[in-house]
């Protein structure tokens, strides 16, 4: 499984949160950034290529930006490793044809094959779902009850912010945004 996006995204996050769920034997690289060394790649590719050529591995999990995720697949293939160019092969095939995901079913691209990107950078955060999510997160927020108590702007704003109709013209005013092209 490859996550990539923009910094910021997710992907660190995203696989902390399910790591639970992977494997022992799952490699695990949380920041492709972080594994190279001055910017080269070596090390992640290393990295790769040794779990795959052990054969304790049950699979690996990568999350990298888009730019550094670009210098692994260029370097990957002039690699002298038949292996580490077939998953970047497959890897590059994927990052051009993006998996993108619409009201939570991915659309089919026809791929049949051991490896995954998704692109944390393509989903929409402004749905209308998501914004009624974090109003709701936000409205009961302990730190920002507790903060309401003592600043009564602060806590003006939240009861507005929980009010019924701000939140149906505030999801509106941000569907707006997602129907310009904003993210």
């Amino acid at each position: 499984i490859v996550l990539t996006g923009n910094a910021g995204d997710g992907k660190t996050h995203l696989i902390r949160r399910l790591s639970h769920r992977f494997p022992k034997s799952c490699e695990i690289i949380y920041d492709a950034t972080a594994e190279m060394e001055n910017g080269r790649p070596e090390p992640v590719l290393d990295r790769i290529q040794k779990s795959l050529t052990t054969g304790k591995m049950s699979g690996f999990i990568l999350a990298a930006n888009e730019h550094q995720l670009l210098k692994l697949r260029e370097k990957a293939r002039t690699s002298a490793s038949s292996i580490l160019k077939e998953i970047f092969r497959l890897i590059d095939l994927q990052a051009r044809c993006r998996v993108f995901y619409q009201y939570g079913q991915p659309i089919e691209i026809g791929t049949k094959n051991k490896v995954i990107v998704i692109d944390l950078s393509l989903r929409n955060p402004l749905s209308p779902s998501f914004v009624k999510l974090m109003i709701n997160k936000l409205i009961l927020d302990e730190e920002i009850i507790a903060r309401a108590r003592n600043d009564q702007t602060f806590a003006l704003n939240l009861q507005r912010l929980s009010h019924p109709q701000v939140q149906k013209r505030l999801t509106s005013l941000l569907d707006r945004l997602v129907l310009r092209g904003e993210r």
